[in-house]
């Protein structure tokens, strides 16, 4: 009896140690203090585009290696699994990154590499911080999921591109409008996490092809 509670205390310790393991590399930030947009001028990144261009965007679950999208012209689809990077012939390479207690998530876009690093359990505003900036380093675009991020979050992070409104399920908006007024540019982006082709739930994007690149 002894003998097997040790083997069991043994193994809880070698899980927990390995668990904490990678917040000994996680380094301490020191945000500074968020500071509101200002100036005489209004940003308006739709000045100089034309109506023609633009498409609706989805993200789906995940496509099967021989399978083609049946979407309309007037749509791109981009396919993504966890921690598995799905590279697709009608889409750019991409996949979600965490697997943490608290489902904070990341999802990369025009990904190279997976990122098999992540802090398992609770994770401060600098934890984040360190994940979203190892994750820009391999990836062209790193969108925070919904939810995941508390508003104090969304006041200090920087450096990512896009934060999800919206997946079909819950919305972030005052999320959103924190970070603006935080004084951080970032974009917005919807989808519903779909398996099939329709999607009540979709981002627009502008682009004069569904080339990579133009993307």
């Amino acid at each position: 009896m002894k003998k097997s509670l040790k083997i069991i205390i043994t193994a809880v310790a070698i899980v927990l140690g390995l668990l904490l393991l990678s917040y000994f590399f996680a380094p301490v930030y020191q945000f500074k203090k968020s500071k509101p947009f200002s100036g005489d001028k209004l940003f308006n990144p739709y000045q100089n585009i034309h109506p023609s261009g633009w498409m609706a965007l989805t993200i789906k679950e995940s496509v099967s290696g021989s399978q083609k999208p049946t979407l309309l012209h007037d749509s791109y689809a981009v396919f993504v699994e966890p921690q598995k990077i799905v590279k697709h012939e009608h889409s750019i390479p991409s996949y979600t990154h965490g697997f943490n207690f608290f489902k904070t998530r990341q999802l990369c876009i025009g990904s190279n590499e997976v990122l098999w690093i992540d802090l398992p359990l609770y994770q401060t505003a600098g934890h984040k911080q360190w994940i979203i900036d190892r994750l820009v380093s391999h990836n062209e675009i790193v969108v925070l999921e919904n939810p995941g991020y508390s508003f104090n979050d969304l006041k200090k992070l920087s450096n990512y591109h896009l934060l999800e409104i919206s997946n079909g399920k819950t919305t972030s908006v005052a999320q959103w409008d924190t970070a603006l007024s935080s004084g951080h540019r970032v974009y917005m982006m919807a989808d519903s996490r779909l398996k099939s082709d329709t999607s009540n739930t979709f981002s627009m994007i502008y682009a004069p092809s569904r080339g990579h690149d133009e993307i």
